[in-house]
This record gives structure tokens, sequence and C-alpha cells, in this order.
């Protein structure tokens, strides 16, 4: 039976250290980290930590921010809060500051003073993770790889020579233009997995690990691909065939319950189940400590999506959730046709690290195929042992059947009110908006205030990341693009010369940019804020009688955090599309790919309202180049007259 049985030994608790799995007649044993960096040589002491800054800049930038979103009572108010907090009569302000301060200095600057914090407040969300925790990155077509099986393969052995050169030390320092970038985060792209856990999940990283775990229609399969040397024990065409028959093999089987869908529950519920689901059966906690040990997960679809929207919607959530394990920091979704994407896990990665791996496995996918080659540079003897590919098992009660049955009850729910929405816009693209000396990144977002102003007369908070990798540890700011230029734009566009729109839009952008170099250096408002609210909190549970800071419980800093925009641009040649959900009920999730001649933006709501937002959007992308054309050619011509 090429397709044995599972037999696998594990010690796996809380406290554990190392993982022994036997895959067929082969003993693998493993580290286990918890919440820690597997590979030490990531860590670079010659990046600078991220820099703590002043109360009175922090909270200088959060007026600045959260202005144009209230009203002028609205506004003394919070500048009343804000001057209590900083004349700090009883010292509570610069209490707290002082303890961020000490915490920094008890790591040696070894770490992002937001990192603690910002894994917790992942860790501890209760909600399902599709959705509202894992964003999803599809992959571009490529026409050497236009079947399940080749693409399959194709990734997986492109997938594992990148994670290969984690493991050697041999993965390239990045770079942003000359700004060396910290690279810790690929110490927790593979083999990472989120387990639940009540109250907060627990997240670990697996080192030593040589398979990986493969789903098909609900069916998990483990299937090591590494020797102990880390030689791949299978060449590009050798994984095709694996696939391919597995595929086969599994198409002839009867349905199972989907054990996966179990991941997509609300975590309180998935962590009683999956303590339950161990101390049923010791066969149950073997399977799941290969899952969650597994270097990626690869989920074989039978599914040929019609459209991009369709293929993103099956790639955040699956419409039934199904044939997925949300819990794993990197899983490749593979359709028959060969079109391809990754849904992340996003506690302890970001979508600039994935993007990375993304385009290593896509250049060198496209590299291969024209060179018209099937294979890597590697050997692979006819000798090697290849243990086969084996079924990892479930013994189920009736009482462990429910709760896959309410799983995928919540999972259909949270499902039908997911409305996604891709506009694929060829007018023009980053070239069209840098010819006018403009900030791309800028533009596109001036246009989503736009649109959204044009659907409901309002300004709303808006969330954009920034990526802060260039400190130690760096994961992210919040650039809030409102500004009160902004505010100006969406206001006097209807009725503006196009001279006056080019103008206004201009200035908006480059207040754009300038909160955009800030939050890159650092010198955010939305991170320290958090942090020092999270202290206060802290402090309220510790001591009777302790007096919250009226700062964190303004309700305007309540209206900034409450991102009816979230948006966030993941460009890159190797990415189709890229999208998430949105963060509150009312808002809007939107994740964009600026190429250099056309946009590619994912747009997902609970309200129904992103099919609206993109016509929109479509409407003031056109309306806006047109008029800066217009300007501009007015302005050449009056200049002309005068000579």
């Amino acid at each position: 039976d090429t397709f044995a049985t599972i037999t696998i030994m594990s010690v796996y608790t809380t406290r554990s250290e190392h993982l022994e799995v036997h895959i067929g007649d082969v003993k693998c044993s493993v580290r286990v980290h918890h919440h820690k960096q597997p590979f030490a040589w990531l860590e670079n002491s010659g990046i600078p930590s991220l820099p703590v800054p002043t109360l009175q800049a922090t909270c200088d930038r959060y007026l600045k921010a959260v202005a144009p979103l209230l009203s002028a009572d609205e506004k003394k108010y919070t500048e009343s809060v804000i001057g209590e907090f900083l004349r700090d009569e009883n010292q509570e302000s610069s209490s707290l500051q002082r303890e961020l301060v000490d915490l920094v200095a008890q790591e040696n600057d070894s770490k992002s003073y937001v990192e603690g914090f910002w894994d917790t407040m992942y860790l501890e969300i209760r909600g399902q993770l599709p959705v509202h925790v894992n964003p999803f990155l599809m992959l571009r077509e490529d026409e050497h790889a236009c079947t399940r099986s080749r693409r399959a393969a194709r990734l997986t052995a492109c997938a594992l020579r990148f994670y290969v050169k984690v493991l050697t030390e041999e993965l390239p320092q990045d770079y942003e233009r000359r700004t060396p970038l910290c690279m810790t985060q690929y110490g927790r792209l593979f083999a990472t997995a989120r387990v639940p856990r009540a109250r907060r999940d627990l997240l670990l990283s697996f080192s030593g690990t040589r398979h990986i775990v493969v789903l098909h229609r609900d069916r998990l399969y483990a299937l090591l691909v590494l020797d102990d040397q880390h030689r791949p024990l299978y060449s590009e065409q050798q994984l095709e065939v694996v696939f391919r028959d597995l595929g086969e093999y599994a198409e002839r089987l009867p349905s199972v319950p989907s054990i996966s869908a179990l991941t997509g529950d609300e975590r309180d519920r998935w962590a009683s189940v999956r303590v339950a689901l161990q101390k049923h059966s010791e066969q149950n906690a073997d399977s799941l400590a290969v899952i969650d040990s597994a270097i990626f997960l690869v989920c074989l679809e039978d599914t040929v999506p019609s459209t991009i929207t369709e293929a993103g919607s099956l790639m955040m959530h699956n419409r039934n959730g199904q044939n997925r394990w949300f819990d794993k920091s990197v899983q490749f979704v593979i359709f028959p046709d060969g079109c391809a994407g990754i849904n992340m896990e996003h506690t302890p990665i970001d979508g600039h690290t994935l993007l990375i791996l993304m385009t290593h496995c896509y250049e060198e996918s496209i590299a291969l195929g024209k060179f018209g080659s099937q294979t890597t540079s590697e050997t692979h003897p006819t000798s090697v042992h290849r243990p086969p590919i084996t079924e990892l098992r479930f013994d189920l009660s009736p009482e462990l059947m429910h709760s896959i049955e309410t799983a995928q009850a919540a999972l259909r729910l949270l499902i039908t009110q997911v409305d996604l929405e891709f506009l694929h816009f060829t007018s023009f693209g980053k070239n069209g908006i840098v010819k006018h000396k403009m900030s791309p990144d800028g533009f596109v977002q001036m246009c989503f205030q736009l649109a959204h102003y044009r659907l409901t007369g309002t300004v709303v908070s808006t969330y954009e990341s920034a990526n802060t990798k260039q400190f130690r540890h760096g994961r992210t700011e919040t650039v809030r693009s409102v500004s009160d230029d902004s505010v100006r734009l969406c206001a006097e566009w209807k009725h503006s010369s196009s001279a006056r729109r080019s103008q206004l839009l201009r200035t908006a952008v480059q207040s754009h940019a300038a909160l955009m170099r800030q939050c890159k250096d650092g010198m955010g408002v939305d991170r320290h804020l958090y942090v020092l609210g999270w202290l206060a909190r802290q402090r309220e549970q510790r001591r009777a009688g302790y007096r919250m800071p009226r700062l964190f419980e303004d309700p305007a800093l309540q209206r900034l955090t409450a991102s009816r925009l979230s948006t966030s641009n993941c460009g890159g040649r190797a990415i189709a599309s890229f999208g998430f959900g949105a963060v509150v009920p009312d808002g809007l999730g939107i994740g964009y790919v600026i190429e250099p001649n056309e946009l590619r933006i994912t747009v997902s709501s609970f309200t129904s309202m992103a099919a609206s937002f993109c016509q929109q959007l479509r409407i003031v992308l056109d309306e806006v180049m047109h008029s800066l054309d217009t300007a501009r050619h007015t302005h050449t011509t009056q200049i002309s007259a005068k000579l």
C-alpha cells in the first residue's frame, strides 16, 4: 500500500522542547520553539532598534491624525485630554513611558518595543482566522506550469530551496534601496503553527523539520521531502508524479469529515475541541503534531475558478472553510488549471516577508520554464530511500463529529457575510502616475478617499500598513492617510477646476508621503499609543482604584483606531491579487498592487459595499488622471503662449 498509515511517536506538551515523528519507517527529531527565533543567524546586531518616541511627539502627531475626523467640539475635548496627559500632574504618563523604556533596556535593545505586545494582540484574538486574520496572496500565472500537479511540484521545489537557504544560512541579506532589513521573520515563515489555547493561543516554530503536509478532499497526507542533510528527496518531476498520483488516489476514496474546518472556528471553541481531540486518541495527537511541525501545507483543489474574484474568495476561505488548515503560517492553494496562491496566518509574519518568498518561487519557476527544464541542479540517486506518502488518520467520537459540524456552520455563516470584488484597472499604473511627479502609493490612497467620499459623503479613519523592517524585529506602523489636506481634496474636488484639482491632489499626496516617511522611521502614532494603553490596562487590572488616563478612553482614539478603510499595498511582479477582510463591520478591506501599467485592487466588505466601491473607484481613477492631464496641458499651453 503506497499510502501507508502513519505511525508517529511524539512528545508534545506545552513545555516540551523536542518532538519525534515517524513517517513510514523514518524517524525525525525536531526541536520545538515557543514564541522564539529558531535560527540565531537571522539576528543582525548591526540593524538599529526601533526608537521609542517621546510622549510629546506622539501626542502632537496623534492630534494631527485624529483632528480631521472630529467636529470642533470633539477636537476641543480631545485637545484637553491630550493636554492633561502631557501635564502629567499625577506622573502617570511619564511612569508608563519609563516602564516602556525599562522593558526595552531589559532586552538590551535586541527586540522591537512593539514585538511582544503585537504578538499578544494577534494571539488573543478570539474570533475566526479566515477573513478576520489570514490574508491571501495570489500568484501570477505560470504558462509552463498550467496543471495542478506541475504547479504544486514547482512551487514545492522552489519553496523548499528557499527553506534550505534559511537552514544553511545562505539566504542573502534583504535591502530596501541601500538600507539592510531585519530578516528574523524568516525564522517563523516555515514550520510554524498557531496552536489554539483558551484566552491566548501559542505560537510554535520547529527546527529540523523535513516533511510537508498535503490537503486534498479534506484528507491530510505527510510527505518526507528532505533527507537529514537538508537535501531534497525528490526532483521536480518526481514531485509532479507524487501530486498527480495522490490526486487520482484521493478521488477514489469516500468523503471524510472535514477535520480542517475546526481551524476556522472561534479560537476558544477550537482550543477546547483540540484538547478533546488529543485526549480521545494518541493517533489524533500524533497527527496534529505532524501538521503543526510541517514545513508548509499544500492544498490541492478540485474547482477551477471562473474569475480572479472567485479565485480570491476560494483562497481566502474556500466558500466552506474546508480543505484549509488556517493555523499554519504558510499554505499553498493550487487549483486544477495551475492557478495558485498562499493563505497566510498573520501572527508571525507580515506581507513583505511572504512577498519575498512568493517572488522567489515565481521568478525561479519562470526561469525554469524559459530554459525548458523541469529539473533542478541537485542529483537524486535512484537508490535514495523515500518513505511512502502517509495519510494522517483521526479517530472521531460522536461529540467530535458534532464539533466539526458546529465549526462548519460557523464558517458558513461568516462566509455568507463576506463580499469580495476585484478591480483590474488597465488605463494606467505606476508609470502614468510618476509622469506627474507624484508618489504612486499616495496617489492611489487619495483616490480611495475620493471614492469613499463620493459613496458616503463622509471621511473615515483609514489604515495603511508601513513596513518597519529597517529596525530590529520590525513589523509595521500605521499610516493614517486622512489629513487636513485629504479632507480638503474631497470637499473641494467636485466644484474645482482641473488646475485647482491638481493642486489639491498634489498637496494631499505630499502630506501622505511625509506621513509614510515618519512611520517607516518609527515615528508613527498607533504602535506607541497601543503599547502605552496596554501597560495602563495592566495596571488597572492589578491596582485597586487605578485611574485610567482619559487619553485611552477618549472616543476620538477609538474612532481613529476603528479603521473603516483598512488598506495595504503589497505590490510585486509575482502577485496577481492580494486581499483580506474588513476589520470593522461597516468597513472595507482593500489590498492593492501597483504595476507599471495597471492597478490590481481587491476589496472586501460585510455590507455588500465592495462592488459599488470598485465601480466608483474606477470612475475616480479615470477622472483624477484626466484632471491632471488637462491641468498639465493647460499649463503647457499658457507657457507656450507667453513665449
